[in-house]
């Protein structure tokens, strides 16, 4: 005989069990979280963060640039690369887009501009010629002022 007490009790023990597996996750989780960010400021978290690098290269791009209304454009053939290298250049002059191509076209590019190039990209440095080669902008001509492990930094001569 079918007793709804019984398949009731299975299915509320099941529950906790699950229940309690997932609470302890949240706390080692919480517990490592903690370790990592806990007391530190804004630029501390960000040094410990997993955009670490990412952070640390925008924060070496603001300081080289000396005027403050210099346009900076952000080439990146990740989305995520891309707005997150975009977000930590504000307040500059950033200029990123999506879903099109990296760099806008050569008219729209002017000497004094900035390119920030951030990995994975498929805008390409040829030394030798000292330009930038852009599927959708052609060739930029360009003098390398930057480069990090997550980018590289150029002017737009």
């Amino acid at each position: 005989r079918f007793d709804w007490r019984v398949a009731a009790a299975m299915f509320l023990v099941c529950w906790i069990c699950l229940d309690l597996a997932w609470q302890g996750k949240l706390w080692r989780q919480l517990a490592q979280t903690r370790e990592a960010f806990a007391g530190r400021d804004s630029l501390a978290k960000l040094a410990r963060g997993p955009d670490a690098a990412l952070a640390q290269f925008a924060t070496d791009i603001q300081q080289r640039i000396a005027e403050p209304d210099s346009r900076v454009l952000v080439a990146s053939s990740s989305d995520y690369a891309g707005m997150r290298a975009s977000y930590y250049l504000y307040p500059l002059n950033v200029f990123w887009q999506r879903n099109t191509e990296e760099l806008p076209a050569t008219e729209y590019i002017h000497a004094g501009d900035y390119i920030a190039l951030v990995y994975p990209s498929a805008v390409r440095f040829d030394p030798r010629t000292n330009t930038l080669i852009s599927p959708g902008a052609g060739q930029v001509p360009v003098q390398l002022l930057a480069e990090s492990r997550v980018g590289r930094l150029y002017r737009v001569m």
